[in-house]
Order: C-alpha cells, then structure tokens, then sequence
C-alpha cells in the first residue's frame, strides 16, 4: 500500500491503495492524475489529489480521471484542479467501481493522512535549514527539543521556501539543540 505519493509536472498514475497524491513541481501545462481502481481501496476510503506547488491554473491544470471502467460522481468524467475551483480534489471510493468527489479550495488549514514526514535536525549557532522538496508556503510545522545544547531558546520557523526547505531558528544564538519537527501539508 503506498498512502502518499507524489509526481512533479508529469502525467501520473496513482498506485493500487494511494491514499494522498501530491503535485510538487512547478505546472508547465496540464497534467493528468489517472486514480487507482475503486476496489483497490475500501467503500469510504478518501483520496485526496492536491496541488501541493500551488501553480494550478486555468491553461495548466491538474486533470483527475478515472481508470477502466470505474465512474466518478456516476459517470465517465474527470475533475480539474485549476487553482480557482480548488487546490485539491477529495474523492471517496465505494470499494468497487465508484468515485464521488469534488474540488475544493480550502479557507482553513486541513490535515491529510499520509501527508507528515518527521525528521530531527541539529541547530548550530541557532539555526538550521532543513531541505524538504515537500515543503509549500502553507505547511504547518510542529517543532519539539528532543535533547537539549547549550542555551536552549523558544523555536519558530524563520522561513519556508516551497519545495526546497524550511529554516528552524532558536531566540538564542547559542542553542545546539537537537529539535524533532513534523510537517503537516494541507
């Protein structure tokens, strides 16, 4: 079972159980998302398809069709994301041969299974920047000291570049701490 993956900027088929499918690159045209078979997921199971770049727009979309002989919202269609209808598409499987779904643009931060990745970074002089092709303008990051050094400060995210890295800062310049983070896409 792959519950995340994630494509840049190709035409991409979903694996067999995918649960989350994540757009990384920067759009330089329309790109189709096939989804999984409906009976590879069980009834009720939600997949989103998102648009984490952010670039979608009404030349360069995200297209999410259907494979075979499965059906979405009851017939042969497809959803788009274009960055004005939505920034990711939320599909619900019947565990046969059926999709229901729509596009969404979402007004309040939403969490999606599959979507974490944790690490642990070392701050030097209080800082660190962490590369994470993963990362957009919207994550949220959660930052917890796993060991303490040297003066141990209050921790924030300094700066977020979409898909290259984040920057973990201390208030104190002289903290050498070990942070555990978490980073939640929506």
């Amino acid at each position: 079972m792959f519950p995340a993956v994630y494509f840049s900027d190709a035409p991409f088929t979903a694996p067999a159980g995918s649960t989350f499918v994540g757009q990384q690159g920067v759009l330089t045209a329309s790109r189709t998302v096939t989804l999984p078979l409906a009976n590879t997921l069980a009834n009720g199971t939600v997949l989103i398809v998102k648009d984490e770049s952010g670039t979608a727009t009404s030349v360069n979309t995200v297209v999410v069709a259907r494979q075979g002989a499965d059906t979405i919202n009851g017939g042969a269609t497809s959803l788009v994301i274009d960055g004005s209808s939505g920034a990711y598409v939320r599909l619900v499987s019947n565990g046969a041969t059926a999709w229901t779904g729509s596009a969404t643009l979402p007004s309040t931060p939403r969490y999606y299974p599959g979507a974490q990745k944790t690490g642990t970074a070392t701050l030097v002089a209080g800082t660190i920047v962490v590369t994470d092709p993963l990362i957009t303008a919207n994550s949220i990051i959660r930052l917890t000291n796993k060991t303490l050094g040297g003066t141990a400060g209050a921790l924030f995210i300094s700066a977020k570049t979409a898909a290259t890295s984040f920057a973990i800062t201390s208030t104190n310049a002289a903290d050498t701490s070990v942070v555990q983070y978490e980073v939640l896409s929506y």
